[in-house]
C-alpha cells in the first residue's frame, strides 16, 4: 500500500479525521493512553525512517522523529506541555497537526 494513502487510512480512518476536536485547530483527541499512542506512532513509523540528529524538522522537542518519504515528519513525545502522549504530524493530510491520547476519564 502507498505511504500516503495509509498514513490518510491511519490519520483519517473512513476519512474523517481520528478522534475528536481538539481546543485548537489541527489537534485532534482520542481516548487512549501511552499504549495507545506508541501503538499509532510506530505504524507510522514503519513507513519511513528515524530523522536525522541535527535534522531541521527535529527541533528541540524530546521523543523520536520520523521522516515518511515526500510526506513529511510524524513525531511522539511521551509528555506534552499538556502531560498527554502526543503524535506531532507534519505530514500532508488536510487538518491534522497533532493527536493527543487522553486516559479513559481524564477531564471529566
Amino acid at each position: 500500500m502507498e505511504g500516503r494513502q495509509r498514513v490518510e487510512e491511519l490519520l483519517k480512518p473512513y476519512g474523517e479525521p481520528l478522534g475528536d476536536p481538539g481546543l485548537r485547530r489541527g489537534v485532534r483527541v482520542v481516548q487512549g493512553g501511552a499504549d495507545e499512542a506508541r501503538a499509532l506512532f510506530e505504524k507510522l513509523a514503519q513507513l519511513g525512517r528515524d530523522a536525522p540528529v541535527g535534522s531541521p524538522s527535529r527541533g528541540s522537542r524530546p521523543g523520536r522523529l520520523v521522516e515518511i518519504p515526500d510526506l513529511g515528519f510524524v513525531g511522539y513525545r511521551e509528555d506534552s506541555n499538556s502531560d498527554e502522549p502526543t503524535i506531532d504530524c507534519r505530514v500532508s493530510v488536510r487538518g491534522l497537526e497533532k493527536v493527543k491520547f487522553k486516559s479513559v476519564g481524564y477531564g471529566s
